[in-house]
């Protein structure tokens, strides 16, 4: 049979969907031509469909020494590159395929969301408002182009950028969950209820046909779900990374030449920490005082930044903290994972979970043989490849540890490590600077995304009850507070009452919490950060925890300071006691004086403390293993 008739076969079966036949015809082309340009470019496809990706960058490699020019096999390459994680790479390919083909919307689509996982979002908006033009029928465009405008904080442009990718591809549930995560942020209630059930239609049917739920992990913990469908959503997206991250590594011999993961070195343990988030973020903020508090007669600290710099002296103080620092983000995670293992660590830490920019598969190829998930990620990964959750009583009652894949770390006080002591406390400004009335002002410094519409109706309850009452909100957009003014317009209230609380650096923020008389969490995914921010501040914050470890940090974090009795059980008790609150100034002022008086011995806010009880708990890690013993409970 001739090349040629061997190919035609290949493509036949790929067009039936049976890309194992297909590959093993074109490498029987390949056996006898070795340079074959569709064979090698046929194969490079497959291989990447196959998550083989470093086998699929061979044969791309291979076509391109011989054909430079070829910009299909080019835009492959980039693709195969950068899901690598090799940024810079990529980027270079998708150029040159752009250059060549600058009618190809696929290659401008992919470039595009390339730039914006990398950060410029400016140029990946013209590359991607490129593509739509090209092709207005392309639903990845839209949807990528639909993440630029949400990163920008235009979210009605995004939620349109969605809804048009959705038409094109109605079943895409990674779609509709950008949408169902915008509607949330514009607090689009009427429109956002259709959208979950629809939502629940795909993953029910998902889950039927035994395929993986479409929510992700990090959608979920602003969604009320039960315990188990919580489990099953993050071991789905678990088991989809471990599989990709094996199949992308089999082909090429994953452990061949890899080092081995060594003994602990006897004198220090050796403490990784690795995230993408050693910047202005929420995680950065709470970890930025916390490593220069280690033991170092006892561990070594070593850290690994997964993204790169913004340059901000946030970073600059975290990688001057640690013992040794290494910039892995423009490495591969292959590269990374290597990286860890030379480093011949007892303990690797995940800060990072499933948020936005996480490089999970770097964790899924074995930095170091324990690995722990910790602070960035309010649930249990769902993932085979983490060995410990680091949490406490509150998060993880005795009843919830079977819905972890981790073995569950219950630290004493809460789980989540503060750094307010390094940031101080400002003078107050006056309210008349803030927009602020003179009367009672309850607060709520979440992301908006956290607004349910059962929560805000209690909100807008107590301003019915409480007419000279005022509530301060983080809102994301002037859409989101049209939006929530219009709710309480519907309630025939002032919606001016609503005053919207623009975003600052974490210092003034601080400061103008104390202006505030009354922080009101939300009920589905409690405030984390911006609780322990309202505290240090003198703030008392009233949660009513719910099922999940997202429902439940606001008490942990509440119980943490002294205040258990703002820990209520349900939304009517939460009412009422907020409402009592404001009608009892002297008891609201004993709270504050008690959250002043303890901010400096409270478990809360003892970076030093909680430090400790990690490095208790790493030990107690470590020498399990020493022991033969497999991850298990641990309390401290």
């Amino acid at each position: 049979m001739s090349l040629s008739e061997v190919l035609a076969r290949a493509a036949d079966h790929e067009a039936a969907g049976q890309s194992g036949q297909a590959m093993a015809l074109c490498q029987e082309v390949l056996a006898r031509e070795p340079s074959n340009l569709e064979a090698l470019l046929r194969l490079g496809g497959l291989l990447a469909a196959a998550n083989q990706l470093e086998a699929a960058a061979e044969c791309f490699t291979t076509l391109l020494r011989d054909h430079p020019q070829h910009a299909v096999a080019l835009g492959k390459m980039g693709v195969v590159q950068a899901e690598l994680g090799l940024a810079a790479a990529a980027r270079a390919s998708l150029e040159k395929a752009a250059e060549l083909d600058p009618q190809a919307a696929l290659v401008f689509s992919n470039l595009g969301h390339l730039l914006f996982r990398s950060g410029d979002s400016a140029t990946a908006a013209e590359h991607l408002q490129r593509a739509v033009e090209l092709d207005p029928d392309l639903d990845i465009a839209w949807s990528n182009l639909g993440d630029v405008r949400r990163d920008s904080g235009r979210w009605d442009e995004a939620a349109i950028c969605y809804r048009r990718a959705l038409a094109l591809a109605p079943d895409d549930g990674g779609v509709l969950g950008n949408l169902v995560y915008a509607l949330m942020t514009l607090c689009r209630f009427a429109e956002l209820e259709p959208a979950l059930g629809r939502l629940a239609e795909l993953a029910a049917a998902a889950q039927a046909a035994g395929r993986p739920s479409p929510i992700d992990p990090f959608l979920a913990c602003f969604l009320e779900l039960p315990m188990a469908d919580f489990q099953r959503i993050a071991s789905d997206r678990a088991r989809a990374i471990a599989v990709t991250t094996t199949a992308s590594t089999t082909e090429a011999g994953s452990d061949e030449g890899r080092p081995a993961l060594s003994p602990r070195r006897a004198e220090r343990l050796r403490i990784g920490y690795a995230s993408g988030q050693f910047a202005g973020h929420a995680t950065g903020h709470l970890v930025q005082d916390m490593f220069r508090h280690h033991d170092r007669r006892r561990f070594e600290i070593i850290g690994y930044g997964l993204k790169p710099s913004d340059g901000s002296e946030l970073r600059r103080r975290i990688v001057a903290d640690m013992d040794i620092f290494h910039d892995l983000s423009g490495h591969s995670d292959r590269q990374a994972a290597d990286t860890m293992r030379r480093d011949r660590l007892d303990v690797l830490v995940d800060l990072d979970g499933f948020v936005s920019g996480n490089r999970n598969r770097v964790f899924a190829l074995r930095g170091a043989s324990l690995q722990v998930s910790y602070l960035g990620f309010p649930g249990t990964t769902g993932a085979a490849y983490m060995d410990y959750l680091i949490a406490d009583r509150w998060l993880v009652p005795s009843e919830h540890e079977a819905f972890l894949s981790e073995a569950p770390v219950l630290l004493p006080g809460s789980y989540q490590v503060n750094s307010h002591r390094a940031l101080g406390l400002g003078p107050v400004p006056p309210r008349a600077e803030l927009g602020l009335p003179e009367g009672f002002v309850f607060c709520c410094f979440n992301v908006s995304r956290k607004i349910d519409a059962a929560t805000l109706g209690l909100w807008l309850g107590l301003l019915e009850r409480l007419p000279e009452a005022a509530l301060w909100l983080l809102v994301d957009s002037p859409e989101t507070l049209e939006n929530l003014r219009r709710e309480a317009a519907a309630r025939g209230l002032d919606g001016e009452r609503l005053i919207a609380a623009p975003r600052l650096d974490p210092e003034a923020h601080l400061a103008r919490c104390q202006a505030a008389d009354l922080f009101l969490d939300t009920l589905v995914c409690n405030a984390h950060t911006t609780a322990s921010d309202a505290l240090w501040a003198g703030v008392p914050v009233l949660t009513c925890p719910g099922a999940s470890f997202a429902a439940r940090v606001g008490a942990s974090l509440v119980a943490a300071a002294g205040l258990d009795e703002l820990i209520v059980a349900t939304p009517s008790e939460y009412e009422e006691t907020a409402l009592e609150l404001a009608r009892n100034p002297g008891r609201l002022l004993n709270l504050r004086q008690r959250l002043q008086a303890g901010r400096e011995t409270c478990a809360l806010f003892d970076t030093a403390g909680l430090v400790g009880h990690l490095e208790a708990a790493f030990a107690e890690m470590v020498a399990r293993q020493d022991r033969g013993e497999p991850p298990g409970r641990i309390v401290i």
